[in-house]
C-alpha cells in the first residue's frame, strides 16, 4: 500500500485476513477488480482478466441507500 500511494505502483493482489469460519486469521490473497483468480495448483493462482465478470458488474447494491462507486 506504501508503493501504490507514495510511487504510485497499483499492486496486482492485496492481502485480506479471513474474519470468521474454518479459516479465521489465516491471510488470503485478493485479485484487484476486474481481474479474478486463476489457479495453478492448489496454493497459487494468478489474477487474469474476465470480461464476462466485468460486463456483468451492477453498480447498485441494495444494502446502501447511497450510491456505492
Amino acid at each position: 500500500m506504501i508503493n501504490w500511494v507514495e510511487q504510485g505502483v497499483k499492486p496486482a493482489r492485496l492481502n485480506a485476513t479471513v474474519s470468521s469460519g474454518d479459516y479465521s486469521g489465516e491471510i488470503q490473497q485478493l485479485c484487484q477488480w476486474p481481474t479474478r483468480p486463476v489457479w495453478t495448483s492448489d496454493s497459487d493462482f494468478n489474477c487474469v482478466f474476465d470480461q464476462a465478470s466485468y460486463e456483468s458488474w451492477q453498480y447498485e447494491l441494495n444494502a446502501w441507500k447511497i450510491p456505492v462507486y
